[in-house]
């Protein structure tokens, strides 16, 4: 993982607006509102990972009071944007899902054992951490069964 890789991911996580390199940004977006009747806050904050000035990934306040966090290619399947949503990636624990390039397609790639298995996604579609890593799982566990049924 690159050093520039891994202090965007840092800043992107820990919600710092900065610049974290030559071509890519932290940037925030949205506001935090406190009713002053009932003393309720609410939080529309948005921060986003921006790579030439596309948003790549975005950090983002669920109702719960989680973060969410959401990644995308933005329709450039670059070895750059794959590096930078591999080490937001890898910094969340998913250390078995991959970004990757096969057959000129994106993928979502996983191991199951040694073997590498793999399923094209949309470029341009914005995917939730968590569904990808589901993803994952499923591919293994189909892979894993196939002999069983």
């Amino acid at each position: 993982m690159r050093q520039v890789s891994k202090n965007s991911t840092f800043a992107f996580l820990d919600r710092v607006v900065k610049r974290t390199g030559n071509n890519t940004a932290i940037t925030r977006t949205g506001f935090i509102e406190t009713d002053n009747k009932t003393g309720k806050v609410t939080n529309n904050e948005c921060y986003y990972m921006e790579l030439h000035g596309n948003k790549i990934a975005s950090n983002q306040a669920t109702s719960s009071g989680c973060r969410a966090i959401h990644i995308t290619l933005a329709g450039w399947n670059t070895v750059t944007t794959r590096e930078r949503l591999g080490a937001i990636l890898r910094i969340l624990g998913k250390s078995n899902v991959h970004i990757v390039q096969h057959k000129h397609q994106p993928c979502l790639a996983t191991f199951s054992g040694n073997k590498r298995l793999h399923r094209v996604i949309d470029e341009k579609r914005w995917y939730d951490v968590v569904e990808l890593d589901h993803m994952a799982h499923k591919m293994r566990h189909d892979y894993e069964n196939k002999g069983t049924k």
